[in-house]
């Protein structure tokens, strides 16, 4: 349930006045009608008021989550900058870390999948069918058969 502050600040208002009516009764039933009237207002605007704090907990929580998500975004988007795809074997492309922002790391590939899916997983090479190398990644379990047979040492990306 959705709560309009406004709609407290009215009930508040209405409170007001049915204290007033309260104070100006000349019986005791009427006194007593009213200030039950005065204790279910007072029951309803305390039910409002937890709603707007209960929806402002949620927003809150909301906006912590948001706010992560934008520093890892913004991470991402400059680890990204580190990377260039380059195609390693004939059909095999890969992220390359280049050199020049290696930041002292040996050179390694990325998978592609992973990578345009905001993660960073490495490429290992393991012995393939009939003895040609291939590419796994031990995230999405993508494999890139190659041609080659032997150990693919990964490079640098030109940059």
């Amino acid at each position: 349930m959705t709560t309009d502050p406004a709609t407290i600040f009215t009930a508040l208002g209405g409170l007001a006045n049915l204290g007033k009516a309260i104070a100006e009764a000349s019986d005791a039933s009427q006194r007593k009608a009213q200030l039950i009237e005065f204790q279910n207002a007072i029951i309803n605007a305390n039910t409002m008021i937890a709603s707007v704090q209960q929806q402002n907990a949620f927003l809150l929580r909301e906006k912590d989550g948001l706010e992560k998500q934008i520093v890892q975004l913004k991470h991402w988007e400059a680890e990204k900058q580190r990377y260039r795809l380059v195609t390693v074997l004939d059909g095999i492309a890969v992220y390359a870390v280049k050199e020049s922002m290696s930041q002292d790391e040996s050179p390694h590939w990325l998978c592609t999948n992973c990578f345009n899916g905001g993660k960073k997983s490495f490429l290992n090479t393991i012995d393939g069918s009939r003895g040609f190398s291939m590419l796994t990644c031990s995230v999405c379990n993508s494999k890139l058969q190659t041609e080659y047979r032997g150990i693919l040492r990964p490079e640098y990306a030109p940059g």
